[in-house]
Formats: structure tokens, sequence, C-alpha cells
């Protein structure tokens, strides 16, 4: 017998067992080592991946919000000057027609009969147009006859003061009521358009009475054609400002109904092209406009040189014109650095795998050196073991444990001593177990049950009440039936792992309703048997105020994240704060996960500490702010101006109470503030300039005409006294056509509309010498020099005499005007390659760089008080115009006390 059970022993191989075990336990570590390894190394590879990606992509989007930002702004400045630039061009036009008509009847009075001269000034005003040739003169006598209608020449001699427009006004009628009682003005009119055939176009006109002839002269344009004027003028300044040479980066602008209005697909209908993905980018492009703006990933379709790489861009609309306006980078760029990215994680985890490997054999060869050391030892011991347990079936004995080698052996030797005297007092422990068992499975206030493999042994009444079923209809039956089927998989995993944690699932009574339900499981011993207890909780009244307080958890974070201005949440005790919304992080930069758990300070958003702490007294001491200005500092260092208002949130959470805080941005309104009064300021000395500068030759002029006109009152003044007088009053006239002239040609560049020019074959020398020579008569105590070139060189140059004599007659009379008496005013001319350069230097008070950066502006003046030296401030930026149209340059260098020196460059030969 002993033979046998020694066989039996040898057969089972627990050496064996022991080896093999211990070496899958070697290489499962070996794996999981090196799987725990690589996942370690993927995951940070996934996070530095997506960290990368987001960096990249952020900067891209930075980088295009304010490009589109700075062009919209640019729009914006444009938008309602339409009206305000046609009724300066169109008065501007109309003093020019009467201007003209005055200089014929001037000229040619008494010379010509009155209906030839009323013709001539007719036919001279007939051809003149304006705005692309949309503009032209009318002219209408007292009667309502009209005299010229340079469109409609038929309708010349008609009496058209009956004719009414769409609105049913009475056009020329209410035109020469004007004109009685205004003697000029504005008038609003609807009328016919060519090339259209509606009669509602908007247009505004000037009119302005000439008594010489009893007429009205007028002169007008479309409101919808000069708004068209000035969309054009904002294209073509995009296209030029904001594309690069390679035309890699530039804005694109399209309507809201799909045509392009800019390269690379200037002029077609955009609204149905899809990208690779099937996308219709113009469509979402539009969706995202009148939303205000955002940002579109997409696959840029074969479009001229565009290559179809994804691209990301960002839109914004311009309302009123029914535009959006965008700009856009490729991104593909961004996958190229993630997959060098991954390319150096594969090549180390490799080298990783490669040194697990090379240690796991050598663990596995010392494993089974050591496991054949001691297998002899260990079968010998579980032989002694398995003849004392067959012996210990029949009769009670006991194993000798001195007999044993190891500790681990003799503890369970003895553990088998005392078997079987313990195993007579389990029984009866067993008995009264159950019993207490009974008890506790009788009072649980929720359904209990015993069951094997899903058969229900036992339960008690909570489950009866909660289920519908009665207790003998439960005992025997398929405990699964009690779970919904759509929960059986998750009980069925459950029940096979011997999972002992709560769980919800969804339960299923008799009548076949349904029911949440929280389980609990344990696997026990019961009579004999391994089964497993449940435990069965209805929490269909949780579940409801669960589910109640999700919604409106849901509902306030809706309402938080959809307000579309700055939103935050901060402690009151120690201002860190607890939440921010989707524009705060738009706004400011800072992600949501950034802010969370930081104050407003260690995020430096205060420009003005002091502001900070003002704004914190009031908030402590009225629980509530109302618009208080502040400077914060956001993305990229912009310092930003806002009207902060904030509550103290009532809300008792362990005595710690909050403050909910919004930032409405005011930067945009402040800069207009001070663009206003900039230029409320630029208009003021304007008009006090302009005041000053007609008054004084206007006083002059008068005085002298008194003088000669009255002589019973001032005396009689010899012949040559009145021809001074005479003089006086010319050259303060010539004063006065000058700074009108002045103001014409600054009202032509403001239109667009380049300088004329009369080109003459011109001695240059002799055009700075006569403008010398002029100076020098009105101001004998400056000393004029003029230096020519040595040589005998020709200084014919192909010019407008007049023009290029106003140019330095303006200069000379900017340093006579600066220059101390007695000090030197120097004028050279020198050739220099294909060009003839001049200089006018003079030693006078000289300009800070500040003032040399202005000097070409219009109105613009070293000293505008009321003692500084006169002028409109008008002069250099019409040289500048000059010297340009020719050809030419300007350029002026000036130091405060140095004196002022420009330099005038003109080509040999004009294009």
């Amino acid at each position: 017998m002993v033979s046998s059970i020694r066989s039996t022993a040898l057969s089972r191989s627990i050496t064996r067992d022991i080896r093999i075990i211990s070496s899958i336990t070697i290489l499962s570590s070996a794996l999981l080592l090196g799987g725990t390894w690589a996942l370690s190394d993927y995951v940070k590879l996934r996070k530095s991946s997506q960290a990368m990606h987001d960096r990249l992509l952020s900067e891209h989007k930075t980088e295009l919000a304010e490009r589109v930002e700075r062009a919209v702004e640019y729009i914006n400045f444009f938008q309602g000057k339409a009206e305000l630039r046609l009724k300066e061009t169109i008065k501007a036009r109309t003093y020019e027609a009467c201007s003209i008509a005055k200089n014929l009847i001037t000229q040619y009075r008494g010379r010509l009969k009155p209906e030839a001269l009323q013709g001539l000034i007719r036919e001279s005003l007939r051809p003149i147009r304006y705005n692309s040739g949309r503009g032209y003169f009318f002219a209408v006598n007292s009667d309502g006859t009209e005299e010229l209608f340079a469109d409609k020449p038929d309708l010349e001699g008609k009496n058209l003061t009956s004719r009414q427009d769409s609105t049913g006004q009475f056009v020329v009628k209410d035109m020469l009521e004007l004109a009685r009682t205004s003697g000029e003005d504005f008038y609003t009119y609807t009328w016919t358009k060519p090339g259209n055939t509606r009669t509602d176009n908007v247009k505004i006109a000037f009119v302005k009475y000439l008594p010489e002839l009893d007429w009205i002269i007028g002169t007008g344009d479309y409101l919808e054609d000069v708004q068209k004027d000035i969309q054009q003028e904002v294209l073509n300044s995009l296209e030029a400002v904001y594309r690069d040479a390679e035309g890699r980066s530039y804005l694109f602008a399209a309507t809201w109904d799909g045509l392009s209005l800019t390269h690379p697909a200037k002029g077609k209908n955009m609204l149905e092209v899809q990208d690779a993905n099937g996308l219709f980018i113009v469509k979402e492009l539009i969706k995202l406009a009148q939303k205000g703006g955002g940002f579109l990933e997409y696959v840029m379709p074969k479009l001229a040189s565009e290559r179809p790489s994804p691209k990301l861009s960002y839109v914004a609309g311009i309302p009123e014109w029914r535009w959006y306006i965008g700009t856009g980078e490729y991104i593909d760029s961004i996958d190229t650095a993630l997959n060098v990215l991954r390319d150096n994680f594969y090549t180390e985890l490799y080298a990783h795998f490669k040194n697990i490997t090379l240690v796991t054999l050598a663990v596995l060869l010392l494993n089974l050196l050591i496991i054949r050391a001691f297998a002899s030892k260990l079968q010998l011991q579980t032989r002694r073991f398995v003849e004392f347990f067959h012996q210990a079936a029949e009769t009670p004995i006991s194993i000798d444990t001195g007999s044993l080698y190891h500790r681990d052996f003799r503890s369970i030797g003895s553990a088998a001593n005392s078997m079987l005297q313990e195993r007579n007092d389990a029984l009866k422990e067993l008995k009264h177990s159950e019993m207490r068992f009974k008890a506790l499975h009788e009072a649980s206030f929720g359904g209990v049950i015993i069951h094997d493999n899903g058969l229900i042994l036992d339960c008690n009444q909570g489950l009866v009440d909660m289920t519908g079923y009665g207790n003998q209809e439960l005992i025997g039956m398929d405990g699964l039936k009690l779970i919904a089927p759509g929960s059986l998989e998750t009980v069925l995993q459950h029940i096979k792992e011997g999972y002992e944690e709560r769980y919800e699932v969804e339960g299923m009574r008799k009548d076949g309703s349904t029911y949440p339900l929280s389980i609990k499981g344990k696997n026990v011993t019961y009579l004999g048997r391994n089964v497993r207890v449940i435990e069965f909780q209805d929490i269909t009244v949780y579940k409801r105020a669960e589910r109640t307080l999700r919604d409106s958890e849901e509902r306030l974070r809706q309402i938080f994240e959809t307000i579309p201005e700055p939103l935050l949440i901060a402690r009151m005790d120690n201002e860190t704060i607890l939440d921010v919304n989707e524009a705060f992080e738009r706004w400011s930069g800072i992600s949501r996960d950034r802010a969370i758990g930081k104050t407003s300070l260690e995020l430096g958003l205060w420009a003005d500490p002091e502001q900070r702490s003002a704004f914190l007294k009031r908030i402590m001491a009225d629980h509530i702010v109302n618009n208080f200005e502040a400077d914060f500092v956001v993305q990229q260092g912009q310092t930003r101006t806002g009207l902060l208002s904030a509550r103290l949130l009532d809300i008792d959470n362990n005595n710690e109470h909050s403050r909910l805080s919004i930032i409405r941005d005011i930067t945009t309104e402040k800069s207009a503030e001070r663009t206003l009064l900039q230029m409320d300021k630029m208009k003021s000395e304007f008009i006090s300039s302009a005041a000053h500068e007609l008054s004084t030759p206007l006083s002059a002029m008068m005085g002298y005409t008194e003088f000669l006109l009255f002589p019973e009152k001032f005396g009689d003044f010899p012949a040559d006294q009145q021809k001074d007088f005479l003089n006086e009053i010319y050259d303060r006239g010539e004063a006065l056509n000058q700074i009108i002239e002045d103001l014409l040609d600054i009202s032509r560049i403001e239109q667009g509309m380049p300088i004329t020019l009369d080109l003459q074959q011109t001695k240059l020398d002799d055009v700075l010498r006569k403008s010398i020579a002029h100076f020098k008569t009105r101001n004998p105590k400056h000393d004029y020099r003029l230096i020519l070139p040595e040589t005998d060189t020709a200084t014919t140059l192909s010019i407008d005499r007049h023009r290029i004599r106003q140019v330095f007659e303006n200069l000379l009379s900017n340093a006579t005007k600066y220059t101390p008496e007695g000090k030197k005013i120097l004028v050279e001319l020198r050739s220099q390659q294909q060009n003839w350069i001049i200089t006018v230097e003079d030693q006078g008070i000289g300009m800070t760089a500040e003032q040399l950066e202005r000097v070409f502006d219009k109105f613009f003046r070293a000293d505008a008080s009321n003692t500084a030296v006169g002028g409109l401030g008008l002069g250099m930026s019409i040289a500048r115009q000059i010297i340009e149209v020719h050809g030419g340059s300007i350029v002026l260098k000036s130091s405060p006390g140095e004196g002022t020196k420009a330099i005038v460059t003109l080509p040999l030969h004009h294009a």
C-alpha cells in the first residue's frame, strides 16, 4: 500500500508544477514589466503629442485671429463714411463749377451776349465728369427750366418743376426753394440710374445759387455707388497689406452668398465647393461669420496655386456689408512634427524590449538550477503528507512533524493533527451560525437571496415585497429572472468573477415592470456548499433625485458657458479661482485648467495691483460691485480695459463663500473715445488757424480799401501811396488765393484725384532764381544764397513750372518763418546720376523727432498755439504730392536748435 501511495505521489510531479509555475511567473513578470514600461512611455508619448499639437494649433489660432481682427477694425473704420465722402465730393465739385462759371462771367461779360455767355458756361461744364464718369453737373434757372442736364441733354430747355421722384418729392421745385432760402444746401431724393431700371435709387445733390446767371448749379451722386467705391478701396488695401510675397499668408473676403471677392478664387461663387472629406467649406465659414466669428479646419481644395493639404482658417463677419473676412494657414506641419516624435518613441521601445528579453532568459536559467537542487526534499515531504491523509480518512492518527525538513511543512503537519479535533467543534458551531444567519436574513431592510449557480435556495420577506413574487414562487426559481434583460450580462460577469462591491443594474418585477436596483454579492459556504449571497436595494427614489440634481447642474453649466462675456467664480477667503467660462479663456488666453486653483494675482491679470485692492474692498464691504473700470493683462501681454461687475454668492458650503465676476471689455470704446477727442482737437485747431489766416489778409484789404474809398474821412493820399495800398491789397489777395488753392489741392488729393501737371521744358535754375528773388524782395533782412553747379550743365527738365515753384516757395516760406533775421538760408542745386538734387537749408529753430515724423501730415503745424507762426499746415503735404507726381521725392532732416534741411530729388527724365 505504501508503494502504491509513493507511486501516486511521484506521478503528480510537484517539482515540475513548481518549475512551470515559476517559469510562467518570471515570463509574466517580464511581460508585465515590459508592458508597463511600454505603456508608461506610450502615455508620455500621447501627452507630449497632444501638448505639442495643442501648442502649435493655439499659436496658429492666435496669429490668425489677430490678423482678421485687425482687418475687421480697418473695415469698421470705413463703414458709415459713404454719405460724408459723397457730400464732401459733390460740395467741392459744385464750388468748382460755380468758380468756373464766375471766371467765365468775369472774363467775357460785356464781350459776349448773355445768351452766348450762358451757352459758353453750359458747354464748359457739360463734358466734366468725376467719380469714374458717374458725376456730372446740372443747372436750372429760377423758373425751373433746365439749362444744363449733362446726362440727359434732351431735357434741357424744359420746365421740370412738376417732376416728382419715387417718394413724391418735387425735386426741382425743392432745389429752387433751398437756393432761395439758404443760397446752398444738400438735397436727398430718389432718381433713375444709368443701366438700372429702378427709380428708387437714393441720390444726394448739392446745389448753389449763382446770382450772376440767376441759376442754381449743382451735382450729385448715388449713395450706393459711393458705398461700393469704399468697399473696393477696402478690398484693394487688404489685398495689398495682408498678403506676403510667397502668397502663403493672405486675407480672403467673400459675400454671405458665396461670391469670392479676393484671390485665389476672385469673382467665383464658392458656395458648393467641398473639401476631400465632403465638407462645404464656404457654407461653414459663412455660418461662423454670421455667429460673430470662429475657426474651421478643412482640406484645402485645388485652387490656383493652393495645395490640397489640411488648413486652419479664422473668419469674422461684417454684417452691415454681408461679408466675411478671413485668413488661413496650412497645419500639416503639425503632423510632421508629431511623426518625428513617434519615430523616436518606437526606436527607444525596441531597445527596451531587447534588454528585458536578455534579463528574462538569464533569470529563467537561474530558476531552473535552484528548483532542481530542492526537488528531492520537496518530493519526500509531499509523499509523507499523502500517506498521512490516506490513513487519517480511516483512523485518527497524527503526523510526525519532526521528520519534515521545512518549517512551512511542519506548520501544515501541526494543523493537520488538530484538524480532527476541530472538525467536531466546527459542526456544532455551524448549526448555531445557521440559526443566527436566518434571523439576520429575515431582518434585512432590503431583499436578500442565497443562490447556487443562479438557483434561489432561500430569500427574505424584503425580496417578496420588492419583486411581487411569493416566497414559495421565489424558492427554486432562477434568480436571473429578477434581472432585466439589458443587465444580465453584467450580473453574470460579476458572479463569475466573485465581485463583492456594490453595483447598479435594472431589476424586473413579477408584472414585467423594471426599476433601478443596487446589488452587492458575496460568496459564502451554506449547508456545506459554496453559494452566493445577494443583497437587493430598490434605488428608484435615489435615482430620481440624482437625475433632478444632474439636470439642474447641466442647465447652470450651459448658462455659464454660453454667456458671451468673460465669467469667473472665485473663493472669497483665499481668492482661488473655482471655474471660468469659454469666453474668459478666449479673452484672456488662459485655459480653464490653468486658471482653476490659481488667484487672479498669480495669473497676472491685474495691470494695476491698487485697482485690485480697491475692488476687493468694495466687494467685501457691499457684497456687490457694478461697472468697476480696471486694466487687465491678457494674452501676449496685451492690456485691455474692462468694466468689472461682481456678486457675492450666498452658497453656504462649510461657511465658505464665493463671488461671481463678469468682465465687459471696453478697450475698443476707450480707443474710439480717445480718437474722437484727438479729431475734435485737430478740427478746433484747423478752424482757429483757418479763421486767423483768412481774417488777417481780409482785415488788411478792407483797411486799405477804406482809405481809398473814403478820402473825406481819412484824407487824400498821394498817388504813389495809393499805389502802395493797391499793391498791398493785391499781395493780400494773392495770399488768400494761395490758401484757397491749397485747400482745393488737399481736397482733390483726399478724393483720390492726382494733381494734374502742365509739363513744359523748364530751366530749373531759373525757377530757383525767381523764387529766391521774390523772397529777397519781401524779406531783405534774411541772407538768401543760391549755389548752382560750377560746370555749365543744362538744367532743363520736363516739369510743371508753376507747381515746382509752388514747392520751393513753400520751403523758402517755412525757412523764412522759422529762421531769425540775419541768419543764412542756403539753396543748392546739384546733379547726381540721373537726378537733380535741390537742398533748402536754414539756421532756424529746427524740429523734434516727433514733429519731423508728422511734418507731411495734413493740418500739422510744429507750433499750433495762438502765438505761433501762421499757416494752415497744408503746404508740406501738398509739396510732397507735387514732387511724387513728378517721380521725385522729398526728405526733411532736422534737430532742435540746429535748423532744418529739405532735400528734393527730381529725375532727369520724367516718365
